[in-house]
């Protein structure tokens, strides 16, 4: 088994854990609750050539780890404070020594979009990734069959308008 692979084997394993009421139920809540999402468009848009999405990570496993000390909402308050136009937040716990909950930490103090990096490979992914409070998430093409990519695709575009017309994911009605 290659080592992308095994990520991506371990991820689908622990994803599993998602799949619970419990689950569903704390992601209703968070979605509910939180603030329209801002966009990542608009804010790459709106920067000043070129536009910068600043990363926040741990390690990498090619790499290993290179700044595991350092705190999250530190590092991202100072990558904002010196124009980044959004953020990209590793999330992989494994093999990236990353923590979802980086992103509900930053959060309230982040005023630019916040844009989940992972291997998102299932639709609750998406839900969890929109109660976390993150703006935008990457999908991997490589990893994804295309009937896969395409319903993760119009899961994240299928969502709400708020009155600011500012985006917003959808809830986790339907999972």
């Amino acid at each position: 088994m290659n080592f992308l692979a095994k990520i991506v084997a371990h991820k689908l394993k622990e994803s599993e854990a998602l799949f619970t009421p419990e689950a569903t139920a704390r992601f209703q809540a968070a979605i509910a609750a939180r603030p329209p999402a801002l966009s990542l468009k608009a804010a790459l848009d709106a920067a000043p050539a070129p536009a910068i999405i600043a990363e926040i990570k741990r390690a990498s496993p090619s790499k290993g780890e290179f700044a595991r000390h350092w705190d999250p909402v530190e590092l991202a308050l100072i990558y904002q404070d010196n124009g980044a136009a959004a953020l990209s937040v590793l999330t992989e716990v494994q093999y990236f020594k990353g923590d979802p909950e980086f992103i509900p930490r930053m959060r309230p103090v982040i005023n630019i979009p916040i844009l989940r990096k992972d291997f998102i490979l299932e639709p609750v992914q998406v839900y969890e990734t929109a109660a976390l409070g993150a703006d935008a998430l990457l999908l991997i093409v490589h990893l994804l069959e295309s009937s896969k990519l395409r319903a993760l695709l119009m899961l994240t575009r299928s969502e709400r308008r708020s009155p600011s017309h500012r985006h917003q994911f959808p809830g986790p009605e339907n999972l």
